[in-house]
């Protein structure tokens, strides 16, 4: 396997060649964004270099830094192997994002880990809220059954939903066996897909518990679709293990995406998850492997619920997209007051990427075209009219 450092150098290396073939007029551009910093933040550097006249440079730090505490276990293995190339590595991306004009993040947590090695730094925090798409919105492009429809739930059952794919350290285990000492009315269902590593794991364990007929997958849906499928739920496991940084210091979406549709969430301790639920009183936190006990958190929640889920809702509310955007939108107003273009660089596959759709709006507000290159297109629900999306042997 490749040096975990030089990988990501040629990676941007590779990209930045991508966006001299695919966009020729950079001259052009009043913006750059770079959605991540280590193969998009430096390719957006390289690229703003060449320019003859100034761009103001945006980065949005979406993605860990540290390897050794990613979520996926493949890319974890890159920086456990090798700690002098995973300090190098995180080194690289705070080095790359102090040449960048306006810095922002999704979480506290990402934001405090670049701080930690560059006190320097100022970074906004905007969290990655899929609000802003309610329920039937403009932007909903097909249709899909209801979560109760898809599977024959009864109004009597009560819904509890894995709102995301299911990944290493990410609960579904202590979700299952909690399922098993509930009352036959749970329901448990997975709104994603299992990872190929998980997948016999968690099958052979539904089973061994007797839940097959308790528990549902539904795929990975449609972006647009999410809020929609959630409205039906009861409540929301959100059970990223505090075993690794990566889980203690973000806010995923999935976070607001149950807020959004009025859920509680029940969540571990040790997590910033952890302590958005406990300031808010949206949920429980529970202990990971201590006392509390997970069955209780959920019937907890039950016997709280209609509180719960008014704060839910409420909170929902307050971090829609429109509110959490604001500092971005004012600090382009305030010092790129004329700004008419923007390039947002995306190395990755942005098929199902919602935060780089909301990102585009947030821009169009403010009267600015948008261009974005990436590794490959987006799906019709994430795609914004009049924008123009390049990538690699075509563009649209």
């Amino acid at each position: 396997m490749k040096e975990l450092l030089s990988s990501q150098v040629d990676r941007a290396n590779s990209f930045y060649e991508e966006i001299l073939m695919l966009v020729h007029d950079d001259n052009n551009y009043d913006i750059v964004i770079a959605h991540e910093t280590y193969c998009s933040g430096m390719a957006a550097l390289k690229f703003c270099e060449r320019s003859q006249h100034d761009i103001f440079k945006i980065l949005d730090i979406v993605e860990y830094p540290v390897f050794s505490q990613r979520s996926s276990e493949q890319v974890r293995a890159r920086g456990v192997n090798s700690s002098i190339s995973d300090q190098l590595t995180l080194s690289f991306a705070v080095s790359v994002a102090s040449k960048f004009d306006y810095l922002i993040s999704t979480s506290e947590g990402q934001r405090a880990v670049y701080r930690e090695q560059n006190d320097s730094l100022e970074i906004d925090v905007i969290r990655n809220s899929r609000s802003g798409q309610a329920p039937n919105s403009e932007y909903l492009v097909s249709e899909v059954d209801s979560i109760r429809t898809m599977f024959s739930l009864s109004s009597s059952d009560i819904v509890m939903v894995y709102p995301n794919r299911v990944y290493s350290h990410g609960g579904i285990e202590a979700c299952l066996n909690t399922l098993s000492k509930l009352p036959e009315h749970f329901k448990l269902v997975i709104v994603g897909d299992i990872v190929n590593e998980l997948h016999e794991f968690v099958n052979s364990l539904a089973e061994d518990l007797q839940l097959k007929s308790r528990f549902y997958v539904t795929g990975m849906l449609d972006p647009s679709l999410v809020l929609d499928f959630l409205t039906e739920a009861d409540l929301a496991l959100i059970t990223l293990e505090p075993t690794i940084e990566n889980h203690r210091k973000c806010l995923p979406n999935r976070v607001f995406d149950a807020l959004e549709c009025g859920l509680p969430i029940i969540c571990y301790d040790g997590t910033e998850i952890s302590d958005f639920v406990r300031k808010y009183e949206v949920g429980c936190s529970i202990k990971y492997r201590g006392d509390s006990s997970f069955e209780d958190a959920v019937l907890h929640v039950l016997d709280n619920f209609m509180r719960l889920k008014r704060n839910a809702s409420k909170v929902g509310l307050l971090h829609r997209w429109e509110y959490e955007s604001l500092p971005l939108k004012r600090s382009i107003a305030q010092l790129l007051p004329n700004a008419r273009r923007a390039l947002i660089l995306a190395g990755k596959d942005i098929s199902r990427n919602d935060r780089i759709k909301r990102m585009i709006m947030s821009l169009k507000e403010l009267d600015i075209r948008v261009d974005v290159v990436a590794k490959a297109p987006p799906m019709d629900s994430v795609r914004v009219s009049d924008v123009n999306y390049y990538y690699p042997k075509r563009t649209v």
